[in-house]
């Protein structure tokens, strides 16, 4: 569970923050598609992240990395200190979901069909602001947002503006180390579980590992409408992050054998960090050894997680349309999974949050009373 570091409020593991972070992940896989088409990197930013312009210029699967992050944290039940770069995480996740259900609300449903959880379509009514109050509500801030302002500014100055906003320097330095990223690491996909269907674990680690040169090369039908080809054949070691080349077939052919090595293509001999010769001697058993060794499979994490949430849900409600009795210290309450609490039987209404004090939701003695 992700807290704020200045006022350890929580962000609530809801159906609301789910649909926020799958809507933007959707659509930044679907940039990452769009960009390999073309197979060349888009001069106009875009991916998820684009509400906050520090961070703008972030690689699309990087981007998406840093989402899983920030989503794994979020899903464990461990408290963590959020970072800065997690509150502009969940802030462009929130920006970017809104958009979506604002401009095409009903593409929003038609996706959250296709999303691993099954939610209550009503989910998106009002979602931008509830999304927006839940953001007040958890960070109370955008500090996140200035950052870009003072990347001109000179060292003293920018330190002595973090020193009076009392924005500690340990959350501010992860917002830099995200710019400086390049390309997704190795398992970068794999806290995205709970965002991705099982059998979607294949083809989103390998969305994420291809880059725009290399995908140009998989589009045979393609090739003359980009000329002669002047592109040099390697090898990419995921583990240790470095490109192999130049590579024979036969080289390329056995190599990827290996999950930690892909074929890749490079404009020119320099662009390689090794020969295929000295990738064998000195680095080729290390990554086998790191491929061979057990690891748990996404698909078990995923089913772990769905089977958790299916879990919740049966004990936590015995109601219609995906409503749930929620037990507090204070009583049960009726709880419709998208931050909205009966708050009159009658006239069937609900208030937004539990916090409405001309409002406040219905409070029932017991789980048998509110069902």
């Amino acid at each position: 569970m992700l807290i704020c570091y200045h006022n350890s409020a929580p962000l609530p593991r809801s159906d609301l923050v789910y649909l926020a972070f799958y809507l933007a992940l959707t659509e930044t896989l679907t940039d990452i598609e769009t960009t390999y088409e073309f197979a060349e990197e888009d001069d106009c930013p875009c991916g998820f992240l684009l509400p906050v312009p520090f961070l703008r210029s972030v690689p699309l699967a990087v981007q998406a990395e840093l989402m899983g992050n920030t989503w794994s944290l979020h899903s464990a039940t461990k408290k963590h200190v959020a970072d800065l770069l997690d509150a502009a995480i969940v802030y462009a996740a929130f920006e970017t979901a809104a958009r979506i259900i604002s401009d095409e609300p009903e593409l929003a449903v038609d996706l959250l069909k296709l999303g691993p959880r099954s939610l209550n379509p009503r989910i998106v009514q009002r979602a931008p602001e509830r999304l927006e109050a839940l953001f007040e509500r958890w960070w109370d801030d955008q500090d996140f947002l200035w950052i870009d302002d003072l990347a001109d500014v000179p060292p003293d100055q920018a330190r002595q503006a973090r020193e009076f906003l009392r924005v500690p320097e340990e959350m501010v330095q992860p917002m830099f180390e995200a710019l400086g990223r390049g390309r997704a690491s190795f398992g970068a996909a794999e806290k995205l579980a709970g965002l991705i269907k099982p059998g979607e674990t294949t083809d989103v680690p390998l969305l994420l590992s291809r880059t725009p040169l290399s995908a140009r090369r998989y589009e045979d039908a393609d090739v003359a409408k980009y000329g002669e080809s002047t592109l040099v054949d390697g090898l990419r070691d995921d583990y240790h992050n470095v490109l192999i080349g130049p590579c024979t077939p036969e080289a390329i052919a056995s190599a990827t054998e290996c999950p930690l090595v892909f074929e890749v293509f490079a404009a020119g001999e320099d662009c390689f960090d090794c020969t295929h010769q000295e990738w064998v001697e000195h680095l080729r058993e290390m990554t086998h050894e790191v491929a061979d060794a057990p690891r748990v499979p996404l698909d078990s994490l995923t089913d772990v997680l769905e089977i958790a949430d299916d879990v919740d849900a049966a004990l936590a409600s015995e109601l219609p349309n995906g409503y749930q009795a929620q037990e507090r210290e204070q009583g049960w309450f009726v709880f419709d999974g998208t931050d909205s609490y009966l708050c009159d039987v009658d006239n069937a209404e609900w208030v937004y949050g539990d916090h409405d004090e001309e409002m406040p939701p219905l409070l029932f003695e017991s789980r048998e009373e509110a069902c």
